[in-house]
């Protein structure tokens, strides 16, 4: 069983990795949880040119920014990789929850939902609404209040209700990744940087 499984390896997803990547090496209260990012491929950003994202080179494709995201992520440690489509969520925060492929089935104590503005299709998810940020046919949202859908199901990203510029569905990955650490820890803490403090 993982400690959290990430849905979709978008700005949010990926975001959400790092945050949690991050948090095995911060200097107060590390967390050193096992992540499994699950993504099927079809992230927007993989076609996409941003020239909004604040320093990301102008000019640098979606997929290179993906790419250098995820090695960043792997410097950092913890996270795993998994190419699939989650067709089906079960379980709770009590016991764990199980989610389904064609073919595989994983377990993780947390899950972090970040697929993207379209409907994920993945059943167990509770139903999805309107996304009124919407700009390009029938985007949809999850309910949640703070990135917690419910207990130990969290969800970041376009998905979340976002925007979708990229700085804006990173910055609720980010969130998302906080929010697992404080459900882990059972505080309000959040992951500080400071000059020589990952030294």
């Amino acid at each position: 069983m993982h400690d959290v499984i990430i849905i979709g390896a978008g700005p949010a997803g990926l975001s959400a990795a790092q945050t949690l990547a991050s948090a095995r090496n911060t200097p107060q209260n590390p967390l050193k949880v096992s992540v499994l990012v699950i993504d099927s491929g079809t992230s927007h950003l993989n076609k996409a040119a941003p020239h909004q994202a604040p320093a990301i080179s102008l000019g640098l494709d979606g997929l290179s920014i993906l790419s250098k995201m995820r090695e960043d992520i792997n410097t950092l440690g913890g996270v795993e990789w998994a190419e699939d489509k989650i067709l089906e969520i079960s379980g709770d925060n009590d016991t764990g929850f199980v989610l389904k492929s064609t073919e595989k089935e994983y377990q993780a104590k947390k899950v972090v939902v970040a697929t993207g503005a379209f409907d994920p299709k993945i059943a167990g998810l509770p139903e999805t609404m309107e996304n009124p940020m919407g700009n390009r046919g029938p985007m949809v949202m999850l309910s949640h209040k703070r990135g917690i859908v419910k207990p130990g199901l969290f969800v970041a990203g376009l998905l979340a209700g976002e925007s979708s510029m990229f700085a804006i569905a990173a910055g609720s990955g980010c969130h998302a990744g906080i929010m697992v650490y404080r459900d882990f820890l059972n505080s309000n803490d959040i992951i500080h940087d400071v000059p020589g403090g990952r030294s």
